[in-house]
């Protein structure tokens, strides 16, 4: 089953950001421990989360969305 992974971090402020959704979890992974992530934003990692990927195209087709536009809602 393929799906789509995304992490959650907290900033400085304890604000809660979103990182950027991946086609595999090794990308969200990569992702969490890059020097972009943990030094240059010093965001902390809180989670993962992933949905897969056939809810995510029904959503789309549902509501006439794209899947970026579905992603960006989730």
């Amino acid at each position: 089953m393929e799906k789509y992974y995304i992490n959650f971090y907290t900033d400085e402020d304890n604000s809660k950001v979103k990182g950027n959704w991946k086609l595999t979890e090794k990308e969200a992974e990569e992702e969490k421990d890059s020097y972009l992530y943990k030094v240059k934003l010093r965001l902390r990692w809180r989670q993962m989360a992933a949905i897969e990927k056939t809810k995510v195209e029904e959503m789309a087709k549902e509501h006439n969305m794209s899947i970026a536009e579905v992603l960006g809602c989730v």
